[in-house]
């Protein structure tokens, strides 16, 4: 897949598929950039700016817990 919208003079560094979602991805990049996709339309659906570049993505499966 083409990731048209990181933009720098180095590259995206990491991509990480969804544990549930499959559909979705997320990739990070020398321009400081985390980028969510939709593989199936190709769209970028959000975008996070870091003032570094991101090295390092993962989706996280965290629950909530209610107290009683």
């Amino acid at each position: 897949m083409m990731t048209m919208g990181h933009f720098a003079p180095g590259r995206v560094n990491c991509v990480c598929a969804h544990h549930s979602q499959a559909n979705l991805i997320a990739s990070g990049s020398s321009d400081g950039s985390l980028r969510v996709w939709d593989v199936d339309s190709k769209m970028l659906l959000q975008k996070v700016h870091f003032a570094a570049g991101v090295t390092a993505v993962r989706y996280l499966n965290l629950t909530v817990s209610e107290k009683a």
